[in-house]
């Protein structure tokens, strides 16, 4: 009677394991990609919803490009979610960073809501690598090659890089014509 296993059965068992382990760990590694993604989604919809929240407090004006960060804090109270996960940059998370994950669209910087033409079509916070963001200036494509934004109406959604419109589209960076 035979007690153990032969040294090419060994092997073959794993040989079977490496082979499932390089099959496996690209799609683990695109699912985390993904949740990353999800969690910097939410990240912008919370702040576009305090800068929603800042603006019904201040006569219908969005918040200035230059201090936004500050301005929004007391509606989203969280200064973590100016950082995305999937930035490398290291941030303070003491108080909101001047410099987080997303930008604001400088264009609408302190303009009123009722100025918006088009605010389902006009972007608003942006995945950036700086806080303010002017006609596609310093948009970080950290997302399955794409980024996140927040439109002024609330809403937000993935868009693939090249897809992203140029300073010419007065829709999506001016809300007008």
């Amino acid at each position: 009677m035979r007690k153990g296993f032969t040294l090419i059965e060994l092997l073959v068992v794993i040989a079977i394991i490496a082979i499932l382990a390089a099959i496996l760990f690209p799609v683990f590694a695109r699912a985390r990609a993904k949740a990353k993604q999800s969690s910097c989604l939410s990240n912008a919809k919370q702040l576009e919803l305090g800068s929603i929240m800042y603006a019904s407090d201040y006569d219908g004006r969005n918040p200035l490009s230059g201090n936004w960060t500050s301005a929004i804090l007391p509606y989203v109270k969280n200064s973590q979610i100016y950082v995305c996960g999937s930035d490398d940059a290291p941030f303070a998370l003491t108080g909101p960073p001047d410099e987080g994950s997303y930008g604001m669209n400088s264009n609408i910087s302190g303009v009123s809501e009722s100025y918006l033409e088009y605010p389902a079509e006009t972007a608003s916070l942006i995945d950036a690598t700086d806080s303010q963001v002017a006609a596609g200036g310093a948009m970080a494509a950290r997302h399955n090659e794409g980024c996140n934004l927040a439109y002024a109406d609330g809403h937000t959604k993935w868009i693939k890089w090249e897809n992203i419109p140029d300073a010419s589209d007065t829709h999506f960076w001016l809300g007008t014509d």
